[in-house]
């Protein structure tokens, strides 16, 4: 089939290159200034109206080198094939899929993650534990040596910063 396209595809480049070099447009590898490119019409094809433009053509397969040839991904089936060339020209060989194996995977985690929706549905919500301080509605003031140990605390990393910035200081003019 591809061999087949392939050919009738090299048939049709051929045969519009003729067209072409008979027309007296440029051949490969001539420059001409894009104003000798267009003839005018003939009298008889000036009134006619202009034809439609062929169809894009699809992007139903994707291509991606792999090692020695090029895979071919069908957007339309997801069927994957290997192309290389071969002796004679491309073969292309539809890439193994062990669809039983994924189905199998597929099976196994929908009855897992029933299995798992089965258990959280059984278990009671946990029970929300109330400190014991909103109950009673005392607040527990700090003792005088807490904020001791916090002024202190604060203290030390105040200094622990200030000497980290002289040294930086210090580092940047013996670089500077």
């Amino acid at each position: 089939m591809i061999r087949l396209s392939l050919a009738v595809l090299s048939t049709g480049l051929a045969l519009a290159t003729a067209a072409w070099a008979q027309d007296g447009a440029p051949r490969q590898g001539e420059t001409v200034p894009p104003q000798q490119y267009a003839a005018p019409p003939p009298a008889a094809e000036a009134a006619k109206p202009p034809e439609p433009l062929p169809p894009a053509p699809s992007r139903r397969y994707r291509f991606s080198r792999f090692a020695d040839g090029v895979v071919r991904l069908d957007g339309e089936t997801g069927q994957v094939t290997f192309c290389s060339p071969g002796p004679v020209g491309w073969a292309c060989q539809a890439v193994a899929e062990d669809r039983a194996a994924l189905e199998a995977e597929i099976g196994r985690l929908q009855a897992e993650n029933a299995a798992l929706k089965q258990q959280l549905a059984l278990k009671p919500p946990p029970a929300v534990a109330v400190p014991p301080a909103a109950n009673s509605g005392d607040l527990k003031m700090p003792s005088t040596e807490d904020i001791e140990r916090a002024r202190v605390f604060i203290e030390n990393a105040w200094r622990r910063l200030v000497e980290m910035i002289v040294n930086l200081q210090k580092d940047m003019m013996r670089r500077g």
